[in-house]
């Protein structure tokens, strides 16, 4: 009778482990700047993950989600010429960056607003601000439900108007 409970317990673990094992990774990173504090950091960053994750969104692999601190922000609009002064996504290096100021001076409902906005340009491969605020509305409407089809669409009537996606 011991001899099966030990059996059973040790099945029961490998078979947690193996499908552990099975799931597949994050396919995008989640960092800090070293000037932003450790504590503001972890907060601010499981925020960050939570909301990207429900969102459901189909990131590219290797993607990274960077926080940055208020005064590494002058640097990065001059080097890439940004016209905000919370978020940007650079597509060709495969990161978002957002301001801690963002998660410190607004509301959840904003947070939600610009990681959707961000991960329109990210996974809709999109450049042009109306586009991306029009699928990132959309989201918001549906609830996150289906970036796929949300950028489908809009891609779809882009290319009936003869307007490319991106650049």
């Amino acid at each position: 009778m011991v001899l099966k409970w030990i059996l059973a317990v040790v099945f029961l673990v490998l078979g947690v482990s193996a499908s552990a094992a099975r799931k597949p990774g994050l396919s995008y990173q989640f960092q800090c700047s070293p000037k932003v504090d450790q504590w503001l950091c972890d907060r601010q960053i499981a925020v960050v993950r939570k909301i990207v994750e429900r969102q459901n969104a189909h990131l590219p692999a290797g993607w990274v989600w960077l926080l940055v601190s208020d005064s590494e922000w002058p640097a990065l609009q001059q080097r890439y010429r940004l016209k905000h002064d919370y978020a940007f996504s650079h597509l060709g290096e495969r990161r978002t960056v957002f301001n801690s100021l963002l998660f410190q001076q607004f509301d959840r409902p904003v947070w939600e607003w610009a990681i959707a906005h961000e991960s329109a340009h990210v996974t809709c491969d999109l450049i042009d601000e109306d586009a991306t605020e029009e699928v990132a509305h959309e989201l918001a409407s549906t609830g996150f439900m289906s970036f796929e089809k949300s950028c489908a669409k809009f891609t779809n009537e882009a290319l009936s108007h003869g307007e490319k996606k991106s650049p």
